[in-house]
């Protein structure tokens, strides 16, 4: 892991420590529920959220593709993977630690990707958009 890489896992580490992820979720929220709205979000599909924080637009996903569908989230901290891990999740999600660079599947293992806030954070932010595109 990049020094770069390293701070910004430390950093997000410490926010979902002090319940800032939280405050990110509602404070995203009114976006990611317009952008969730324009997914065109279909039962069965396979979706993933890179950045995916606590995981709260995972749990919406799923919710909106329901238990045929599979949502999976990553994110580069460890502690936000455990915070996100912690809530009563629906069976059809999965949560993840990945830098976003190497994304944790198969090559077109995905019908749709949600990023929020998250790409700026790399440090190579076009490795991470050919990784989602894969």
């Amino acid at each position: 892991m990049s020094k770069q890489a390293l701070q910004v896992s430390q950093t997000f580490d410490q926010w979902a420590q002090s319940g800032k992820s939280e405050s990110m979720a509602d404070g995203h929220w009114p976006i990611v529920e317009q952008i969730l709205d324009k997914m065109d979000l279909q039962p069965s599909m396979k979706v993933l959220d890179v950045g995916c924080g606590n995981g709260y637009a995972v749990r919406a996903m799923a919710e909106k593709i329901g238990s045929d569908g599979q949502v999976a989230g990553i994110d580069i901290s460890k502690s936000m993977i455990e915070k996100a891990n912690s809530f009563n999740n629906p069976p059809n999600t999965e949560f993840q630690v990945s830098l976003g660079e190497t994304i944790p599947f198969a090559n077109d293992t995905f019908d749709r990707i949600l990023s929020v806030e998250c790409i700026y954070y790399a440090d190579k932010p076009l490795n991470v958009l050919k990784d989602m595109f894969r």
